[in-house]
């Protein structure tokens, strides 16, 4: 499905691929596959770190280590989408957050929910009001119709709460009891005159 939009890098029993803008110091997108047959899910951060092809950097070390679960046997790899592109490993702010980059995030999350693909959110708690540029209309449309499905997912911590980097001790299947915590609003919000959900197909 995304095929024809990868471009970039691969190596060895992990193949790593980029897509990049013109401007070299953005990631809008990762697809991660290992050596093994399977399917693909589509996970969603903050932004990329600076890691290039040649090493895997935390992030993507954390969901490498998912697809050894029994869960997810059946998957080899994932697409990785984040709020932003920027490619940073501290410091990054709200206002690096722009229009056209969630857009993007949400084309792609609208592909993988009319494809029936697995979703892995891993932007951690309280992100809502940290990167509150993010959570537009339609990232929070698709946020409300991706939790109607059962290929929602979410990463943890030790006390069970929604997680982000080093603090990921699992992933488990998304439940309403995380609504608040994955930032998806009221959900007469997303919803048009006639019932119909905005924000995407």
């Amino acid at each position: 499905m995304f095929e024809d939009k990868v471009i970039g890098f691969s190596k060895t029993e992990t193949q790593i691929e980029f897509i990049t803008w013109k401007d070299s110091s953005k990631k809008p997108l990762q697809r991660i596959s290992l050596d093994r047959e399977g399917k693909f899910f589509v996970a969603v951060g903050i932004n990329p770190s600076k890691a290039d092809g040649t090493r895997l950097d935390n992030t993507n070390v954390n969901l490498i280590n998912i697809l050894s679960e029994d869960l997810w046997r059946d998957y080899k790899g994932y697409y990785l989408t984040n709020f932003s592109p920027i490619m940073k490993t501290d410091g990054f702010k709200n206002n690096e957050i722009n229009e056209m980059d969630v857009s993007f995030m949400v084309s792609i999350l609208n592909e993988a929910f009319s494809n029936k693909l697995r979703v892995v959110l891993f932007y951690g708690r309280n992100s809502k009001t940290k990167y509150s540029k993010a959570f537009t209309k339609d990232f929070c449309c698709i946020l409300e119709k991706l939790s109607t499905s059962d290929n929602l997912f979410i990463t943890y911590d030790k006390n069970n709460n929604f997680a982000h980097g080093r603090a990921i001790k699992g992933v488990m299947k998304y439940n309403d009891s995380y609504r608040d915590q994955i930032g998806i609003p009221p959900t007469t919000s997303c919803y048009t005159d006639d019932g119909t959900v905005q924000g995407g197909n």
